[in-house]
């Protein structure tokens, strides 16, 4: 058996429900996988990392498997699944941020439209992706969101 086969869960909560959609198909990584390249959790606690890593694992299933084009090993999607989910996590609750012009000024949480450029972990799962899927993503997303964010400025 692998070492990078799907892993126990780190909570009970983590277990899927019969009535869950994503049951079969289990995370690679646990909440301490994640915690071990995440320098400031806080308070997160290991239930609230489970819900990134299910996130994480559904868009790594979504994107590298079936594709006879891209075919990724299993250490590489754990890793990949590793990254994206403190991504994930990162991204969350991000701070909020004052801008100013001039006398004007407005408060939001965190910077939009950045995908993974805005974190250092979703930077780090770009480069870790062989084939360039979440870098293709990732432009693709941020393009939508620009043109999101200048309709609703109505530009």
């Amino acid at each position: 058996m692998s070492s990078h086969s799907p892993s126990p869960s780190a909570s009970p909560s983590a277990s899927p429900s019969p009535s869950d959609p994503c049951a079969g198909s289990e995370p690679r990584v646990t909440a301490s996988h994640v915690r071990c390249i995440m320098s400031d959790l806080g308070d997160v606690t290991d239930e609230q990392i489970d819900c990134f890593i299910q996130a994480a694992h559904v868009m790594i299933e979504n994107t590298f498997t079936n594709d006879d084009e891209c075919v990724v090993n299993d250490c590489t999607l754990f890793t990949l699944e590793q990254w994206l989910a403190a991504h994930f996590v990162s991204t969350a609750d991000p701070s909020t941020i004052l801008e100013r012009y001039g006398d004007a000024q407005d408060n939001f949480g965190g910077v939009f439209g950045l995908g993974f450029d805005g974190s250092r972990y979703g930077q780090q799962v770009m480069r870790l992706d062989p084939c360039g899927k979440l870098s293709d993503k990732n432009e693709k997303d941020k393009i939508v969101t620009r043109k999101l964010i200048f309709q609703a400025r109505g530009r």
